[in-house]
């Protein structure tokens, strides 16, 4: 829901499509994160269809690599910035799982809170266009109040849609 409040144009006839969005890219990662340790799952959460033995460690990658193509797919249908995210958060995928970026407590930080922005911006994109109809402009308002804050502040614009 909070893809949809923040697009700038959303539709709400596209709530499925973010559910779906979402679900997909997280299916992914999850199978990843899942396969790269089945002794933990085994000791922990047994009832996980892996060491439960519902589905081999051999099916279940084959099922995460057939969900890279899927998701960029899916994403390319919402523009060249959905099929970025998707990317990006693919290629963080594998440095988290397949080269122990999971491993070191900054990298794993780091990692997770880059993986939710991707998440969270693909999401965004998908909820509304980011198109703004011939009849509206942007305009590039600065804020005073952020202009009197120092130079870090100084950078920081706020723009909103106007009409012509």
């Amino acid at each position: 829901m909070f893809a949809l409040a923040n697009a700038p144009h959303p539709h709400t006839t596209r709530i499925l499509d973010i559910i779906i969005w979402i679900w997909i890219h997280l299916l992914k990662f999850d199978i990843s994160n899942q396969i790269q340790d089945p002794e933990e799952d085994k000791r922990n959460k047994p009832d996980r269809p892996l060491p439960a033995g519902r589905i081999t460690a051999q099916n279940a990658t084959d099922v995460r690599w057939l969900l890279v193509p899927v998701c960029l797919m899916f994403s390319a249908m919402y523009g060249r910035q959905t099929l970025a995210f998707s990317a990006c958060f693919e290629a963080l995928s594998i440095w988290y799982n397949e080269f122990g970026g999971h491993k070191a407590g900054i990298s794993k930080n780091v990692l997770t809170a880059i993986g939710y922005t991707c998440l969270e911006a693909g999401a965004t994109i998908v909820a509304g266009p980011w198109v703004v109809p011939l009849t509206e402009s942007f305009a590039v308002d600065r804020d005073p109040y952020l202009d009197n804050q120092g130079p870090a502040c100084a950078s920081i614009v706020s723009v909103r849609a106007q009409s012509l």
